[in-house]
């Protein structure tokens, strides 16, 4: 079973039931991943010295998720343009709609990007698809 993404406005989200009223899924990627970035205090650095230890305090964890598709139509990379709007917006994965709200944060993302590539299909007809498409979200 594949892992699905979901992204929405804020207005499509509930504060009230902290839920996806309603979620844009977008296409199953081929590689989902995450890490935990640590925030550190402004006073953050190294005592001098030749023993030089870190000091400072740790504040927060911010997520990033890295998302890589395979092939995509050119109607799959609209979906996902539309999806991950400019700004912020509710972001979550999981098998259904349900999980994903269970792991859903506030995000920002990066550039989408994706390799353009012509398809000539068996008819002769050709076809614009996305190669390698991929996008980091980003935990606000």
């Amino acid at each position: 079973m594949a892992i699905d993404l979901y992204a929405c406005s804020k207005a499509d989200w509930t504060s009230q039931s902290n839920a996806f009223i309603s979620g844009n899924k977008l296409p199953s990627p081929i590689s989902l991943k995450r890490s935990d970035e640590q925030i550190w205090s402004e006073d953050t650095g190294r005592t001098a010295g030749s023993n030089a230890k870190m000091i400072g305090e740790s504040l927060a964890t911010k997520k990033t998720y890295v998302i890589q598709w395979g092939i995509l139509t050119s109607s799959q990379m609209s979906d996902i343009r539309d999806a991950l709007t400019t700004g912020f917006f509710k972001f979550g994965y999981g098998l259904t709609l349900a999980n994903a709200t269970n792991v859903a944060i506030t995000a920002y993302r990066s550039e989408i990007q994706g390799e353009i590539i012509n398809t000539i299909k068996k008819d002769g007809s050709s076809g614009i698809y996305y190669k390698n498409a991929s996008v980091s979200v980003i935990e606000q």
